[in-house]
């Protein structure tokens, strides 16, 4: 559980401080809104039906691009501790 707030931490820390993570942040964001519109809506058109997936990939690629920017953050972190 400890491991959680700590994540949490850090990802404050790079929304704060570490401009490509803000962006892919927002991004991912945004691409989360547009999937809530469109499930949120009675009828999809076929047009959303298959933007659907796209978001959902790019959302993960997204995901993975900010995790690695965690994971050096960590190991930086880590670093600086021993320094």
């Amino acid at each position: 559980m400890v491991t959680d707030m700590n994540d949490q931490n850090i990802k404050e820390q790079l929304l704060q401080n570490h401009e490509e993570y803000r962006r892919l942040w927002e991004q991912h964001q945004s691409f989360e809104q547009r999937l809530k519109q469109i499930s949120s809506k009675s009828f999809v058109t076929d047009e959303e039906k298959l933007e659907v997936p796209t978001l959902k990939k790019k959302k993960l690629a997204l995901k993975d691009q900010m995790q690695v920017i965690i994971s050096q953050y960590r190991a930086q972190a880590g670093t600086a501790k021993h320094d």
